[in-house]
């Protein structure tokens, strides 16, 4: 954060939302401010380690987290390949396509349950 004719601005390129700056600052300068929950995809532990890469967006309630996971599984049986991890999945098609499935994009939950599929990730 920065000020700027008097007034605190913080670098938007910079800020992860982690929310410390509100509680730290001792004159209560950042007082607007949403309490929510930061959702990453993409993070595999493993022989192949891949970093997760946070979504635009802020959820505000556990309902919209868990409506969010829903959506990721459902995506994911319908467009993941047998075999493949999620992070594989995100990197084949892109994180941008992903998110906007995830964030924007209409799921059919009962054509795709009704899909066979073969699960068996590997590694």
């Amino acid at each position: 954060a920065k000020l700027i004719d008097g007034k605190l601005q913080i670098d938007a390129d910079l800020c992860n939302h982690c929310g410390r700056c509100v509680s730290k600052c001792p004159f209560k300068a950042i007082e607007e401010s949403t309490y929510g929950y930061k959702v990453t995809i993409g993070g595999r532990w493993g022989k192949k380690v891949a970093e997760g890469k946070p979504l635009s967006r802020i959820f505000t309630s556990e309902e919209e987290v868990l409506a969010l996971v829903e959506r990721a599984i459902l995506f994911y049986r319908d467009e993941g390949i047998t075999g493949e991890r999620f992070a594989d999945t995100i990197a084949r098609l892109g994180f941008d396509y992903v998110e906007d499935k995830l964030l924007n994009g209409s799921i059919d939950k009962d054509s795709i349950l009704k899909k066979t599929v073969v699960g068996g990730a590997k590694c």
